[in-house]
């Protein structure tokens, strides 16, 4: 993450450590229960109050997997992207001083 106030990291941290947990026991406790609807991406996110079917139904269970699956991959690629294009231009900068 570079430089930068540890107190700012420290905020994002907390909510990245926060949302882990609360995925993993909403997830947990839908595989104790045997109730898909707690461990729905659609649900847990609150993306049911808007629209109430989200929530519902093992599909879409399913769809909120894919949901946040997708997520990971664009968000992990963007970043592993920016970091190429870092290297790539720390290494043009010092070819260009030399």
């Amino acid at each position: 993450m570079g430089y930068g106030n540890p107190f700012g990291k420290a905020v994002l941290y907390t909510i990245v450590l926060f949302a882990v947990t609360h995925l993993a026991v909403s997830f947990f406790a839908g595989m104790w229960n045997g109730d898909t609807t707690l461990a729905n991406m659609f649900h847990v996110l609150g993306l049911d109050l808007i629209w109430p079917e989200l929530g519902k139904g093992a599909l879409n269970s399913v769809f909120g997997v894919i949901l946040i699956v997708g997520a990971w991959i664009t968000i992990g690629c963007t970043l592993h992207w920016r970091d190429v294009t870092a290297d790539k231009k720390r290494a043009a900068s010092k070819h260009k001083g030399k």
